[in-house]
């Protein structure tokens, strides 16, 4: 078994015990450092912090497994919304929840077409200013039910995308 563990355990634990208060048991805990495909991350190492809550939380991962999200959320870390499974295993979870990434960008599956084409609209009005997205985005959460640092993260990348394709 491959012992998981943060390089401040202390630190961690505390955050995530004040996820869980401010949260609940049953819901997301949406982790508020993430990467560009919106997972969580952790301290100066950039450890994944599903694995580290689940490595702490749960059982030692062992070597070759993944911790996969039963929510679909990459920046959950509730361990009750976490398991192991191998590569295969998280591929037919994607499947058999027909979230096969078509868009180029990540977990917009739960939406219609016609959702996802007014989501992704309104991600390249995002707010040039710092201050007024986290507003802006508590809205788009709102209405198509999505977490906000998720919104924050795609509305990221589709600003990318149009900057690319405006410099072409």
């Amino acid at each position: 078994m491959a012992k998981y563990y943060p390089s401040k355990p202390d630190i961690f634990l505390s955050k995530l015990a004040d996820l869980a208060e401010k949260y609940g048991q049953q819901v997301c805990w949406p982790w508020p450092r993430l990467d560009n495909r919106g997972y969580g991350r952790f301290g100066s190492k950039s450890e994944l912090a599903h694995r580290l809550a689940f490595g702490m939380c749960v059982e030692p991962i062992p070597k070759g497994m993944h911790v996969c999200h039963t929510c679909d959320s990459p920046s959950c870390v509730n361990p009750n919304h976490l398991f192991l499974g191998y590569d295969i295993d998280n591929a037919r979870d994607k499947i058999k929840k027909g979230r096969e990434n078509n868009s180029g960008l990540r977990h917009p599956h739960m939406l219609s077409d016609d959702q996802k084409s007014i989501f992704f609209a309104r991600c390249g009005q995002r707010p040039k200013r710092r201050m007024g997205r986290t507003e802006w985005a508590e809205g788009l959460s709102l209405e198509f039910g999505l977490n906000t640092q998720y919104i924050l993260h795609l509305s990221r990348k589709v600003q990318r995308i149009g900057d690319r394709e405006n410099d072409n």
